[in-house]
């Protein structure tokens, strides 16, 4: 079973849902190299181990982090070794859609939502297996409504203009998630704080870039991720970003 944790990062303009999928039978050994990562900064860079990484607080320079003040120059440094990290846990994949805010009919982060389910599901098709998402608190009711809904109603659009039978869009339901999404704070899950940080890197790449954020590449760093992205995700994206 594929275990997919999904957390979102977005400002006025941009809206970005990423899923990370950790294989079941290897989420010990993902939790322990995550639990390693932890220590090695806390040892280099006093970064208390059991605190949220929250991403957009943690790089702005906002909380206090460690027994002393980190530097934001530090903060970029160890942002980039998160992503860095990400890479290295086994057999990891992540997917991220990208949702422009202005003049979409509805909540960005239930189209993100409805879109990324999609791919999961796909994916989940492929490997011949189940899937269970975890989620970041927020919005329960409407994610876990919509989630049910994409069981026995889910009409997709052709890309070719019409399916084999001629009609325009068909009734792909999604039938390979186990259970309803469940939901836990970010701040009790180190793969929830990790999503969060693949988002805000898509997020940095996608908005113009302020001053800070320039200064330290932090609009750079998504490309570092490319061996994990689901590229199949979307094929006309370099780095198989959904965008709509």
């Amino acid at each position: 079973m594929f275990i997919y944790y999904l957390d979102e990062s977005y400002d006025s303009n941009v809206f970005v849902l990423t899923a990370l999928r950790i294989k079941s039978e290897r989420w010990g050994e993902a939790f322990e190299m995550t639990k390693q990562f932890r220590r090695g900064l806390n040892a280099k860079f006093g970064l208390y181990i059991s605190k949220e990484l929250h991403a957009t607080q943690f790089v702005r320079g906002s909380g206090k982090y460690g027994p002393k003040d980190i530097s934001k120059f530090h903060r970029a440094q160890i942002f980039r070794d998160i992503l860095n990290f990400i890479t290295t846990i086994p057999e990891i994949e992540i997917m991220n859609v990208r949702i422009a805010v202005p003049g979409c009919p509805v909540d960005p982060h239930l189209r993100a939502f409805e879109r990324l389910l999609n791919r999961i599901e796909k994916s989940l098709a492929e490997h011949k297996t189940e899937g269970l998402l975890i989620l970041d608190e927020g919005k329960e009711g409407m994610l876990r409504r919509i989630a049910r809904q994409m069981t026995a109603i889910n009409f997709i659009p052709s890309k070719f203009g019409a399916w084999e039978d001629g009609k325009t869009s068909k009734n792909i339901t999604v039938e390979r998630l186990v259970e309803d999404p469940l939901f836990k704070t970010s701040h009790s899950s180190y793969f929830l704080q990790l999503a969060d940080a693949v988002a805000y890197s898509l997020l940095k790449q996608e908005v113009a870039p302020t001053s800070h954020v320039a200064k330290y590449q932090l609009n750079q760093m998504f490309p570092l991720l490319k061996p994990i992205l689901c590229l199949k995700a979307s094929p006309r994206d370099p780095l198989g970003v959904v965008r709509g």
